[in-house]
């Protein structure tokens, strides 16, 4: 019998009845967002501000202040530990970590390992290794007050000599810290890149991982951190994988200069959520669903139900309830909207009217207008009213009835009226 039959024959599976496990629900560091005890990845470009992006993570825990899809529920203080290969701690975490509003004392940097060389008899200080340093880490930790985050950034740094595109050692890297987040319940968060694109392989978002797709299979949420085409100051904050959650909504958030120092960056939440998908962010094809675009449709509808708006002020408010740009245009081809300059103060400025439909007054003989225009009375007026209905139907003339052609012969002998006058 081979050596290898008498280890088969010996060992034995270990099982556990499942009617004999106590199910449990997952922890949530940050509430559908990131897991406590799992790992979780935050994958973008270089220079887009993931690691920006970790240091909020870090100020809102440090100093309990409430995630920004969730104002007004609390958040928990506890530790923050940080490692970190690309940015100094002395000149940009630190300040960086200010500016945002975090308690510098829950947070430490592991600035590396300290050992001992045998052979020379003397004290030295090495960089972190994922593949031998997990006890050095979980003494982090524990030395830490209350910690429920570990940041590494980026985890490609640490991977020692495993192979980062080789799925084995990827994994055999991992598994031991995802032991480590399961068994003290913390939240690591790892930073890594995009390859680039138009790789053969990279066709959807998490192929767009940089390295072995067991980095985005062992950690339990993946993130997209990019921009936003339509609106290039703008980041996205995408899930490529959330299967924890049925909540598959992204945020978004812009970078700007801190109130303190024009020089240090701080982000800035926008609210609502976005649902722009991340293989459509990254692809450029953005295909919104129906009931985004109706309720982009409901928006105009409302905003423009008392009168012509500035076209600016109509994209800055759907902005803030989380409508793209795109949304809104989709939108106004859907509804009779027209577009049309006003001169203020000597300065044009383009005004949005929503143009509804014009009744005959057949008891009274008068034409009116509801929506943008107002009372016709002028023979400008009926003449500005018949170029904005031309606008609109210009889009929809195989839907013109005959109801439509009485109005018209209605606006005409108003305004010959007015000539006549």
């Amino acid at each position: 019998m081979s050596e290898a039959t008498q280890s088969a024959e010996s060992d034995t599976p270990v099982i556990v009845r499942l009617d004999e496990v106590t199910p449990r629900k997952v922890l949530w560091l940050w509430k559908h967002r990131i897991p406590r005890g799992k790992l979780t990845l935050l994958a973008g470009d270089g220079g887009i501000g993931k690691s920006l992006l970790t240091m909020d993570l870090a100020q809102r825990i440090s100093s309990g202040r409430p995630w920004p899809d969730s104002l007004c529920e609390p958040n928990p203080t506890g530790g923050v530990v940080i490692v970190s290969a690309e940015d100094d701690i002395d000149d940009t975490i630190v300040p960086r970590l200010k500016a945002a509003g975090a308690d510098l004392a829950r947070i430490v940097a592991i600035q590396g390992i300290e050992y001992t060389d045998q052979e020379r008899k003397r004290r030295g200080v090495r960089g972190f290794n994922l593949q031998h340093d997990m006890p050095a880490l979980e003494a982090a930790i524990d030395a830490t007050d209350g910690c429920s985050l570990i940041i590494i950034d980026p985890v490609t740094a640490f991977m020692g000599k495993a192979r980062g595109n080789d799925n084995v050692e990827v994994r055999g890297c991992l598994a031991p810290l995802a032991a480590l987040a399961a068994d003290t319940g913390v939240a690591i968060v790892l930073v890594s890149h995009l390859n680039k694109p138009g790789a053969a392989a990279a066709t959807t978002a998490m192929h767009r991982v940089i390295g072995s797709i067991a980095f985005s299979a062992a950690a339990r949420a993946t993130w997209l951190v990019c921009r936003d085409e339509e609106q290039p100051q703008r980041r996205l904050m995408l899930p490529i994988k959330a299967n924890l959650t049925a909540d598959q909504t992204g945020l978004a958030y812009e970078v700007n200069a801190s109130d303190d120092d024009p020089e240090i960056p701080v982000v800035h939440w926008q609210a609502g959520a976005v649902t722009v998908k991340a293989d459509e962010a990254l692809s450029g094809q953005r295909s919104e669903s129906a009931s985004v675009v109706q309720l982009a449709a409901d928006f105009l509808a409302d905003i423009l139900a008392d009168g012509p708006v500035h076209g600016p002020q109509v994209f800055t408010k759907a902005h803030s309830l989380g409508l793209s740009k795109r949304s809104i245009e989709r939108a106004r081809e859907k509804l009779p909207i027209t577009i049309r300059p006003v001169i203020e103060n000597g300065k044009r400025r383009w005004m949005w009217s929503l143009v509804r439909q014009i009744p005959l007054d057949r008891e009274y003989g008068v034409v009116d207008v509801v929506g943008g225009v107002g009372g016709v009375q002028t023979t400008d007026e009926v003449r500005q009213v018949r170029q904005d209905r031309q606008q609109y139907h210009v889009r929809q003339e195989d839907q013109v009835d005959d109801s439509d052609a009485r109005e018209r012969e209605a606006i005409m002998a108003v305004e010959a009226e007015a000539e006549r006058a």
